[in-house]
């Protein structure tokens, strides 16, 4: 899925962005779940200097009903 803020804040200051969100649910046989997500943004302040957020989570939800 593609992420994008055309209008928003950090610390009060304006910015824009796009970035890309994935997420991978697997149920594995024992009936546990392996979960993968996946998420970056790239936001441009209006100084021009992008900064890059990142967050990866991985592992696995034994109970899943």
């Amino acid at each position: 899925m593609d992420l994008e803020v055309e209008s928003g804040t950090v610390n009060d200051v304006p910015v824009t962005g796009t970035g890309i969100s994935v997420n991978v649910f697997v149920r594995q046989e024992d009936g546990s779940l392996n979960v993968y997500m996946y998420d970056s943004l790239t936001l441009t302040p209006e100084t021009g200097e992008d900064v890059t957020i990142v967050i990866e989570t991985m592992g696995i939800i034994e109970e899943v009903e």
